[in-house]
């Protein structure tokens, strides 16, 4: 409520004051009984008039997933006056006390904190601050397929890639970390018959948001070499009898076939 509370004297063993509006002198009229009760309590009350001194140290930017933070004492450095509280909205109002937060921030947005005398319904001047929440690098990868003794590369792709960002990137084999493997593509060289199968993981942070995608898996095949042998084959020179004309055709086998594959 605008303007000021004038002392104008005594009457029995209260305090009688009047109310100007436009806080240039006193009115016609004196203020109501719950004005000067409301007014009067606030300018008791240890609310104060400074907002409480955000903590610049305090999280405010969270990880898709993760959970959202109790807004509390740990946000603010200012002490607590004597008699309030801190309390926290989603309104810029703080004497909307069905706006008041009572746990967890609901999601991302901009949150007022302050001081708050519950007894007289009195608040502080408020504290913005901002909550907001980054999404997971969303990764692809796809499974390989080399024959023996080729080298065979894994490339992880970022769908969602933020151009302001940078990417670490982190490859297991199975869940065993690979040493020094740390960019965007895997390549195993020289695959061997024993690596068939083998499952490769790659995880990605954010190094901006510091965010962790989910572990994207992918499968290596290992296709065999074909195993082929030729049979020696005689024949007689052209002209030599036996009706022989000199040719004589040499016929691969391939041991290891597979009769739904085709072979050149």
């Amino acid at each position: 409520m605008g303007g000021n509370i004038n002392n104008f004297g005594t009457w029995g063993n209260d305090i009688l004051y009047y109310y100007a509006n436009n806080g240039n002198g006193l009115p016609n009229t004196v203020s109501t009984e719950a004005e000067v009760d409301a007014t009067c309590a606030c300018a008791l009350s240890n609310v104060g008039d400074v907002a409480p001194v955000l903590n610049a140290e305090a999280p405010t930017s969270y990880c898709e997933g993760d959970p959202l933070p109790v807004l509390d004492a740990t946000y603010i450095t200012s002490a607590i006056p004597l008699g309030t509280i801190l309390k926290w909205s989603s309104n810029p109002d703080p004497l909307v006390a069905e706006d008041h937060l009572t746990g967890a921030v609901p999601g991302p947005g901009t949150y007022y904190g302050f001081f708050y005398d519950a007894i007289n319904n009195c608040a502080s001047p408020t504290v913005s601050l901002n909550i907001t929440i980054d999404p997971l690098p969303i990764v692809t990868l796809s499974n390989e397929a080399g024959c023996v003794g080729e080298d065979v590369t894994f490339n992880a792709n970022i769908t969602n890639s933020d151009p302001g960002a940078t990417y670490s990137y982190q490859w297991y084999l199975g869940e065993t970390l690979l040493q020094g493997e740390t960019s965007s593509a895997l390549t195993i060289a020289a695959v061997t018959s024993v690596m068939d199968g083998s499952s490769y993981k790659v995880v990605v942070t954010n190094d901006l948001t510091q965010c962790i995608s989910e572990e994207v898996f992918a499968v290596l095949t290992v296709n065999s070499l074909p195993q082929v042998s030729v049979a020696d084959q005689e024949v007689c020179a052209f002209g030599t009898g036996n009706n022989s004309d000199g040719n004589v055709t040499f016929t691969a086998n391939i041991a290891n076939g597979d009769p739904c594959l085709l072979y050149t």
